[in-house]
């Protein structure tokens, strides 16, 4: 499985947010589909959240190549606060977050539509999405940016255990 697919199974939202996309190769283009709007709406979000909070630590060029995606992907934990504001940003930007909670039908709507003709890898994300219903909840009301970190770290822990090829 391509770095891409790989990607989007752990954190969907995030591999659309990265810049270019690898290359589909014939067993994954059939599956997994992203329109060339829903990549243009995440090049759109992206460059506004860079904006908004600053955050620049990954380049277009190093996900271009697939590694830093695939590393990005199974890194438990933000490093910074400008990524966790970065990725809650983002999180937001696709509906995944809703009055500062994790938002489970905006996270199962975008699964659906990412993965509406591969049953196997959307039966994972949703049971990914199961585990982060109960895990992604802001416990720190101080902590800035606090849904950024957890849904990220949800997205990592369940997908380590959803996709052990990673």
């Amino acid at each position: 499985m391509n770095a891409h697919i790989v990607l989007c199974l752990v954190a969907s939202v995030f591999a659309l947010s990265q810049g270019t996309p690898t290359t589909p190769t014939p067993a994954t283009s059939r599956r997994v589909t992203v329109a060339p709007e829903d990549l243009e709406q995440a090049k759109s979000l992206r460059k506004f959240c860079t904006a908004k909070t600053g955050f620049t630590g990954i380049t277009t060029t190093e996900t271009s190549k697939g590694k830093d995606q695939a590393r990005t992907a199974t890194t438990p934990r933000p490093k910074t606060q400008l990524e966790k504001c970065y990725l809650e940003c983002l999180y937001t930007g696709l509906q995944l977050t809703k009055d500062g909670k994790f938002n489970e039908p905006g996270a199962r709507a975008l699964a659906n539509k990412r993965y509406k003709n591969a049953p196997e890898e959307l039966r994972k994300v949703n049971s990914i999405i199961d585990f982060c219903i109960t895990e992604v909840v802001v416990r720190d009301i101080e902590e800035m940016c606090a849904l950024g970190r957890l849904i990220k770290e949800c997205f990592s822990k369940y997908g380590a255990k959803n996709f052990p090829e990673l």
